[in-house]
Order: C-alpha cells, then sequence, then structure tokens
C-alpha cells in the first residue's frame, strides 16, 4: 500500500482508540504479516513464519534505534478488520502485530490518560525481573 494521508488514516483507524491517541503523531504506521507459505518453495507451509516475523521486526526496531527513531508494537490493533482493510489474504497472511516509528516526544503531548502511565512508569523495574547468572 502506497503511504497517502488517507491509507494513514486507514492504518490508524485499525488501532485501538488507547493506542490511535498517541499513534496520530507518529512517523510511520504499519502491521506485521506472516506469509503462511513458501513462495519461493512448492508453496508448503512455512511453520516459523511468526518467527521470522518477529526477527524481522525486532531488526527494524534495531535499525529505528539506530537511525535516532524509536519503535512501538502493538497489540491493541483490530484483528477482527484489519486482514480486510489492508486487502490481505488471511489464509496465507498471520497478521503479528501493529507497529509505529517515529521521533520521540514528550508526554506532555499525550492525551489523558496515555499521559497519566508515562510517569511513573506502571512497568516493573528492571532489577525486579533481571537475574544475573553466573
Amino acid at each position: 500500500m502506497t503511504s497517502t494521508p488517507a491509507s494513514f488514516a486507514t492504518f490508524l483507524d485499525l488501532l485501538v482508540e488507547a493506542n490511535q491517541g498517541w499513534a496520530r503523531n507518529a512517523s510511520v504506521l504499519g502491521f506485521v504479516f506472516a506469509d503462511r507459505k513458501f513462495s519461493s518453495r512448492d508453496g508448503s507451509d512455512n511453520a516459523l513464519a511468526v518467527f521470522d516475523s518477529g526477527a524481522a521486526w525486532m531488526a527494524m526496531t534495531l535499525q529505528a534505534r539506530t537511525l535516532g527513531l524509536y519503535t512501538h508494537g502493538m497489540a491493541g490493533i483490530a484483528w477482527d478488520r484489519a486482514h480486510a482493510a489492508l486487502g490481505m489474504d488471511p489464509e496465507q497472511y498471520a497478521l503479528c502485530a501493529g507497529f509505529a516509528i517515529g521521533v520521540l516526544d514528550t508526554p506532555e503531548t499525550l492525551p489523558e490518560p496515555a499521559r497519566a502511565m508515562e510517569r511513573p512508569s506502571p512497568r516493573r523495574p528492571l532489577a525486579e525481573i533481571w537475574r544475573q547468572v553466573g
């Protein structure tokens, strides 16, 4: 799909309302799909398609940081409408997640309640979940 204001609006509409509030300011919105079949082989099932798509997402995220950009993966998407809205065959392509890419902004630009979620972070401190081995 070629990027236009109309396609950005379509992508934004496929996010749940909570994600739309802040994602509307992202530079890029997209969706990760996994091709369930090997097109370069005999069309057999690709059992690792979702794994491969996750690895591609990670590579894109690392490249974005190298370029000074930030990414945000999202599960809060319209799972029931995305395939049709994006013209993707659900039998061939598994929808994995949505994502946003852009520059880091300040929490003050976010709508409530997204702003309140930023400070303090509701996530557990790293010291609580990290255990050094050895």
